[in-house]
């Protein structure tokens, strides 16, 4: 690996820093990210080094920080379908406890998100980033621990990629796409009242946090 030598001829180049992905170009998105090369380049250079690869949440967040001493952190996929990756980071910088998104939170930014498209791609592309909503839908209830079990089986058969085409095509357009996303907090949400209710006794709070 050339990693060490390309980092001293971008520091002797001037350059004021430099990031450094953990994966080889052989791995492509495969693996885990190599940690260790990230630590190994910070004690090389006298430069910063910004590390990346595999920051999925504020543990990994952590965990990088201190395992490589990197001077900061690059996030990339990660932060697809969890904007609030950046959050629970800061909560971290703070030493403060980090509040996960409500449901009702997490339906609404989706919600302004399709507005947001549609305006600046027209409602005519929308079959390009239904299916990325499904997957938003999908990584942000895996972090709450609810509804995601469905919704993962959902996204290995590929029905959420083709359900965005059936809704874009039927005519219904970003309506349709709200509609299902409408219902899917519907369903959401039952299913989480479910589980408090099998956690409680039965008892349920309806009162939002």
């Amino acid at each position: 690996m050339n990693y060490r030598e390309v980092g001293l001829l971008l520091q002797e180049a001037g350059c004021g820093w430099v990031t450094m992905h953990g994966r080889t170009r052989s791995q492509k998105f495969r693996g885990a990210a190599h940690w260790d090369h990230i630590a190994d380049l910070v004690d090389t250079l006298e430069i910063p080094v910004i590390g990346n690869g595999d920051v999925v949440d504020g543990a990994s967040y952590a965990a990088m920080l201190e395992r490589t001493r990197c001077h900061a952190v690059m996030v990339g996929r990660g932060a697809i379908g969890n904007p609030w990756l950046f959050s629970e980071a800061a909560a971290v910088d703070a030493g403060t406890e980090f509040r996960p998104p409500t449901l009702l939170e997490i339906m609404d930014v989706l919600h302004k998100h399709i507005d947001l498209i549609a305006k600046v791609r027209g409602e005519r592309h929308a079959p390009s980033w239904c299916a990325s909503t499904w997957c938003a839908i999908s990584a942000l209830s895996r972090s709450r621990g609810h509804a995601a079990a469905p919704l993962r089986q959902r996204e290995r058969r590929g029905d959420a990629r083709g359900a965005g085409r059936t809704a874009t095509r039927s005519g219904g357009d970003v309506l349709k796409i709200r509609t299902r996303l409408r219902l899917l907090g519907a369903v959401c949400a039952i299913v989480l009242a479910a589980g408090c209710a099998s956690r409680t006794g039965g008892r349920v709070n309806a009162s939002p946090r």
